[in-house]
C-alpha cells in the first residue's frame, strides 16, 4: 500500500471483522490487514488532495503512536504465520482428493519446473527432518522465505504421515548409526520408541539429516526432470 494511514477510504462493511482490537491510528493498519484476511482485495485508488497547513491540525503522537503501530503489526505477523496460513493451507489441502490436488495444485500451477522442484525437495526435506510438530509452521514460513509454492511445499512435508513414523524414525537411526556406529542400536520396527530413539539421539539426528537431504535431492531431481520434460512437451 502506498499510504496505508490514509483516512479517505471506501469499506465492504459486509466483509469486515465483527470486533477490532485498536481504536486509534493503529486501527488503519489493522483494518486493512484482516480485510485482506478475509479475501477481500485491497487497492490504491489515486486521489488528489490539498492540506492547508494553516488549518490541518495532526493529533498524531510520533513515539506513542509508532510504537503502538509497530507492536500492532508484530502481533498481525505471528497471528498470520502461527493461525491464518496455516488455517488457509490446510482448508486448501483438505478440500480436494489426491488426484484433484494433483492435479490443480502441482501439475496446472504456472510456477517453472525449478520453482516446484524446489517447493517438493524442500517439503521432502521438512517432513523427514527431526523437527517433530513444527513441519507445518516450517513448511509455510520457509516456502516463503525462498519464494516457493506454499501448497506444495506443505503437501510434501507431509511424507512422514502417521503410519510412515516407524519406518522414518527406524531408517534415521539406521543411517545414523552407519555413519556414527552405537552398540545400543536399534535392530528392527519392534523396538521403535521414546527409549530406543532417547538412547540413540545423536544416531537419529544425524541419520534424520542425512535421510533429509538425500531424500530433499533424490525428490527435487526426478520432479524436476519430470516437470521439464512435461513442459518442453507442453510447447
Amino acid at each position: 500500500m502506498s499510504d496505508t494511514q490514509s483516512g479517505f477510504r471506501a469499506y465492504p462493511l459486509k466483509a469486515l471483522p465483527t470486533k477490532f482490537y485498536t481504536t486509534k491510528f493503529e486501527f488503519e493498519i489493522e483494518v486493512i490487514v484482516r480485510t485482506a484476511w478475509n479475501d477481500v482485495p485491497v487497492k490504491n485508488v489515486p486521489i488528489q488532495v490539498l492540506y492547508d497547513p494553516t488549518e490541518r491540525v495532526s493529533h498524531f503522537r510520533p513515539v506513542t503512536d509508532f510504537m503502538r503501530i509497530s507492536a500492532l503489526n508484530t502481533v498481525l505477523v505471528l497471528v498470520l504465520f502461527c493461525y491464518i496460513k496455516p488455517k488457509k493451507l490446510i482448508k486448501q489441502y483438505k478440500s480436494k482428493n489426491l488426484k484433484e490436488f494433483i492435479k490443480e495444485e502441482i501439475l496446472s500451477v504456472n510456477d517453472s519446473p525449478r520453482v516446484k522442484a524446489l517447493s517438493i525437495a524442500l517439503g521432502v526435506f521438512i517432513g523427514l527432518s527431526p523437527f517433530w510438530g513444527f513441519h507445518l509452521a516450517l513448511s509455510i514460513s520457509l516456502s516463503l522465505v525462498f519464494k516457493l509454492n506454499k501448497v506444495i511445499t506443505f503437501a510434501f512435508s507431509n511424507i512422514s504421515f502417521a503410519p510412515m513414523i516407524p519406518f522414518v524414525l527406524f531408517a534415521s537411526v539406521w543411517v545414523g548409526n552407519k555413519i556414527f556406529p552405537s552398540k545400543a542400536i536399534i535392530l528392527n520396527l519392534h523396538d521403535v520408541n521414546f527409549h530406543s530413539i532417547k538412547h540413540n539421539l545423536l544416531q537419529y539426528l544425524i541419520g534424520s539429516f542425512t535421510l533429509a537431504t538425500l531424500g530433499a535431492i533424490v525428490f527435487g531431481v526426478v520432479s524436476y526432470l519430470f516437470f521439464d520434460l512435461r513442459a518442453r512437451r507442453a510447447k
